[in-house]
């Protein structure tokens, strides 16, 4: 940062006369442009740039293009709270506080709301931030002080020795190296409160915060506004009656600067080894601690010293960037850079109106030999003006040319270090001597020459002249004229240039310009640069081969040698493509005047600075042909509000770069809870389906506000920089899953933010994923096949094992018809051949009789086991049924059989079926041969498995083994016990008033 002692030096040494060059126009923030409220007690700027202004109706956010207010908003928890806002502190998490009538307002940047701090009490009186340590803030309430830490917002009270009443008293703190002296002033916290007089001082250690003791308490009848700090223990008071200088370590007041007794200082802002003072109902004073004289400071504008009069300076706040802060008392608040003027500034609107000229519009600028400027203005004459403003010389127009006063009163550099003016009436000499316009006799065939765009001397001391009638040759005297049809028709010319006296450049307006080649003053066409475009200055480079053009659609370079040309009118080059000039410096910089200030172009770099009139210009537009440079460097620029002249080698942009923030970070459209400020160098990481993010860049540039351009892009998303503008949403869409670098700049300080955001990939696209898919794939595409070829093998076996069952089936049945039939028909045999030996053979048929109808059932019992059709559960139930009804009933007992509503869908095999069938069919025949039952139950159910019982009512059965096989032939039983077993099944015998068999069967 820039130190500004010189410059108050320059004000104070020079008088009021020259502060004109130092304190530029102010700027006012007022209700009209977005000011909540015009009467404010506090000022802040922060380490993010931002600067906050308390007010009677909630607080306010400046970021050098817009106010944001903040008011309390009842239906908003997160919104500031209280009405009246005072006393503003930042804190160590970069969160700023305010107080209110109401609370401790904590804004937390990071999340754009407030949190709120504030403890029961019957105390009404405003809560007012005083400053930040060690993660504590140090506020006021009434007549005591307490500590909030910023962390956990626990308060504490601060005890205070001898307590005296601080209710009415204005605080402000001041650090040294081992405590905080807080000066409680005689101003009125509020405009309505009462006045009180004298001040008080606390001190409280920075090793123990926690109670604090009154060290000087001044009883006068003085006032007491404001108070600075000068360092070593010394502090300035401003009062009702002046100034008074105060020793922290003596306790002695004593008066200051006798000359300021008279004056009610009201604020007082310490720059360096100066001090501005705002004096009641007057001007701004700058006070040299040195000298201890005050001058009153003249404002280039004569209004704002109006404004300063008529509402009066109630605070002087001057930031870390040299910027003056005025509370205008009901006006609101105004702003002033202090930074030095590198662009030194004449034919001001207070020249203007001190009657130092009559005509601020500089219509053309000439040096001369002398490093002095001669320009020509719009109606008041011609001025020769020295670099440091002084007016040398001033010319009137003679009365023809106040007829027609604009005109093109050009001023053009003649042989003999004369000087021209060329205009509507003809050539006009400058008579330095006299100080006057002598017009000359310069005519063609007998008539005047008439509208002079121009004037050119060449290296045979002739003159050539473009008019809007063509282009005419003059010998050194102008006596001899002649028309030049080589170079031009009798059209209108604007503009001849030579470079290095080998080509001339000759301009008609629109279309570019013609290049001549010069060999024995005789001129050759060489080239054309046929565009539409009015070319207004010509620069050759030392190469001889590089041509620079200003025009009137950019800069254009052009290559002598191959003829080639190029438009350099890219933004960030050119702020503005109407160009007027393209003046060189020592360090290898073009000054190109447009309509938006001046650019310093690096030839080299090929980079630019952009001056606007924030940084010192008479204004942002300028005009054509009032620029030139003086031999030693020094460069004079004319435009429509007065004169630039400056050193080129000295001037430097801004005193501090502009600060660029992203703010309102979005995605996908809605507010993202983790953060509303994005920061250099943050990173963030999004779900896949968060993949559209937006954000608002705001240029902080208080210097220059309306240069807010900057240009942003995304690696590997965007190919080149886009174009953007201070606080217009950047917005992103549907991005897809990766890596991605943010990057952001301003093009004033060609500065680069970068944000790193990575947006995962959806989880069927990561690598583990798909690591699982593919071995879940492969373990499938192995299941399937392995189970193809299981099944493929089962099949197989189970036709092998289904071939066996058929030759076991078929085995079987053939045993079973060999035992069952064959034995029948032996008997039958047998019977047969006894019923034909004897007479009487009736019991011997009914044998045989007997044992066909057994023959006859058991191939009975062999084809239904062996029919597939009959496999299922329901079949063998009711086959069961159907024997048992028959059985029972042939034999004289009465049977009952309970089945279920509904029987388990089951297949059965053959040879399943039969051994079920023959132990319900054994059993039954064990009942009829040895129970003498006369009722017989069967009940069939399932649960986990298939249950049948059959119960008789008849004498029981010996349950040892022993004895039922050898009482009642055992073989019944094995053979049912071995039946059921051979279908997994288990038999239970119970004597229960007779015989229960029941049979257990896996379902």
């Amino acid at each position: 940062m820039k130190p500004i002692y010189a410059i108050l030096n320059f004000l104070l040494f020079y008088g009021s006369t020259q502060a004109q060059d130092i304190l530029r126009p102010i700027k006012y923030l007022t209700t009209d442009n977005g000011l909540s409220q015009a009467i404010n007690y506090s000022i802040l700027k922060d380490s993010k740039e931002l600067v906050w202004i308390t007010s009677y109706d909630g607080l306010n956010k400046f970021d050098s293009r817009k106010i944001t207010p903040y008011r309390n908003m009842l239906q908003d928890s997160t919104s500031f709270k209280g009405t009246l806002s005072m006393g503003l502190v930042e804190d160590e998490n970069h969160n700023v506080w305010c107080g209110s009538n109401d609370e401790l307002n904590v804004y937390i940047r990071n999340r754009n709301y407030f949190k709120h701090v504030n403890f029961n009490n019957t105390d009404n009186s405003l809560y007012i931030p005083l400053i930040s340590y060690s993660n504590n803030i140090l506020f006021k309430k009434g007549d005591n002080l307490f500590t909030c830490d910023i962390n956990t917002y626990q308060i504490k009270k601060i005890t205070v020795a001898l307590p005296e009443e601080l209710l009415k008293y204005t605080p402000k703190v001041f650090e040294s190296n081992s405590s905080f002296y807080i000066f409680f002033l005689s101003k009125p916290l509020l405009s309505s409160s009462q006045f009180t007089t004298g001040f008080k001082v606390l001190e409280i250690k920075k090793n123990d915060f926690t109670k604090a003791h009154i060290i000087y308490k001044q009883t006068d009848a003085n006032q007491y506004h404001d108070v600075i700090d000068l360092n070593n223990g010394n502090y300035i008071l401003g009062t009702n009656n002046g100034l008074f200088k105060f020793n922290i370590v003596t306790n002695e007041l004593l008066p200051f600067c006798p000359e300021l007794n008279s004056k009610k200082i009201i604020a007082l802002a310490k720059i360096n080894n100066s001090i501005l003072l705002s004096v009641k109902k007057e001007t701004l004073y700058a006070l040299n601690l040195r000298t201890q004289k005050a001058t009153p400071i003249t404002i280039t504008n004569p209004t704002d010293n109006d404004e300063i009069k008529k509402y009066g300076v109630e605070m002087l706040y001057v930031d870390k960037n040299n910027f003056l802060w005025l509370s205008l008392w009901g006006k609101g608040i105004g702003y002033v850079d202090l930074s030095p003027m590198y662009f030194k500034f004449y034919f001001t609107e207070s020249d203007l109106q001190n009657n130092k000229i009559k005509d601020r519009y500089i219509v053309s600028v000439k040096c001369d030999s002398l490093g002095n400027a001669w320009l020509s203005t719009k109606t008041d004459g011609v001025y020769c003006i020295a670099k440091t403003g002084a007016v040398l010389s001033h010319i009137p127009y003679p009365d023809l040319l106040k007829q027609n006063p604009f005109g093109d009163t050009y001023i053009f550099k003649g042989l003999n270090q004369d000087l021209f003016v060329g205009c509507q009436w003809g050539i006009y000499k400058i008579d330095k001597q006299k100080k006057q316009l002598v017009k000359l006799s310069v005519s063609y065939n007998g008539s005047p020459l008439k509208g002079i765009n121009d004037i050119l001397t060449t290296a045979n001391n002739t003159y050539i002249i473009s008019t809007q009638t063509g282009i005419f040759e003059a010998n050194a005297n102008f006596f001899e004229v002649k028309n030049n049809t080589v170079l031009g028709d009798n059209q209108v010319y604007i503009r001849t240039f030579i470079a290095n006296n080998k080509w001339l450049f000759v301009c008609k307006p629109f279309t570019g310009t013609k290049i001549f080649k010069i060999e024995n003053n005789k001129y050759t066409i060489y080239d054309s640069i046929k565009i539409n475009t009015s070319i207004k200055h010509i620069y050759v480079s030392q190469d001889s081969n590089t041509v620079w053009l200003a025009s009137t659609i950019g800069v254009i370079k052009y290559q002598l040698s191959n003829r080639k040309y190029s438009i350099i009118n890219q933004s960030e080059l050119l702020s503005n493509t109407y160009t007027y000039s393209v003046l060189p410096d020592k360090q290898g910089n073009l000054w190109i005047s447009h309509n938006k200030g001046i650019t310093k172009f690096d030839i080299q770099k090929e980079k630019s600075k952009h001056y606007t009139k924030s940084n010192g210009l008479q204004g942002n537009e300028f005009n054509t042909n009032a620029f030139d440079k003086a031999e030693d460097g020094t460069m004079f620029f004319g435009g429509t509000n007065g004169l630039n002249v400056f050193d080129p080698s000295a001037v430097d942009s801004a005193t501090t770069a502009p600060f660029l923030q992203m703010v309102d970070f979005k995605v996908n459209d809605q507010a993202f809870e983790e953060k509303y400020i994005l920061s250099p160098n943050d990173t963030l990481v999004l779900p896949y389906k968060k993949n559209t993010f937006s954000f608002i860049p705001i240029i902080v540039n208080y210097y220059n506000p309306e240069e807010d351009e900057c240009v942003y892009k995304i690696d590997g998303i965007d190919k080149n920089w886009l174009e953007g503008r201070s606080h217009n949403l950047v917005r992103y869409s549907n991005l897809p899953a990766g890596q991605y670098s943010l990057l952001i700049k301003d093009k004033i300080s060609d500065k680069i933010s970068t944000v790193f955001i990575k947006i995962k990939k959806p989880y069927w696209a990561t690598t583990w994923f798909i690591l699982l898919v593919v071995a879940g794939i492969t373990f499938l595409t192995w299941f399937i096949f392995r189970n193809y070829y299981l099944r493929k093998l089962e099949k197989h076996k189970a036709e092998l094992e289904k071939q066996k069952a058929v030759e076991h089936e078929r085995t079987r049945i053939a045993a079973d018809m060999h035992d069952d039939l064959g034995s029948g028909l032996t008997k039958i045999t047998y019977l047969s051949q006894m019923a034909i030996n004897k007479d009487n053979s009736k019991e011997d048929l009914q044998a045989i009789k007997k044992t066909s109808t057994e023959l006859v059932e058991n191939m009975s019992e062999i084809i239904w086991a062996m029919k597939e059709e009959n496999n299922s559960l329901e079949d063998l139930v009711y086959y069961i049924k159907v024997y048992a009804m028959e059985y029972c009933t042939g034999n004289n007992l009465n049977c009952v059989i309970h089945l279920p509503e509904k029987l388990y869908p089951r297949i059965i095999a053959g040879q399943s079926r039969r051994n079920i069938y023959l132990a319900v069919k054994e059993t039954l025949h064990n009942i009829v041969k040895h129970a003498h039952a006369q009722n017989v139950t069967i009940n069939v159910g399932f649960d986990k498995e298939w249950k049948i019982s059959i119960k008789d009512d008849g004498v029981g059965i010996n349950l040892n083994a022993q004895k039922i096989e050898s009482h009642h032939g055992g073989n019944g039983l094995n053979n049912i016990k071995k039946r059921i077993e051979a279908v997994r099944g288990r038999v239970d015998i119970i004597n229960n008033n007779g015989t229960e068999v029941i049979f257990y069967i896996p379902l």
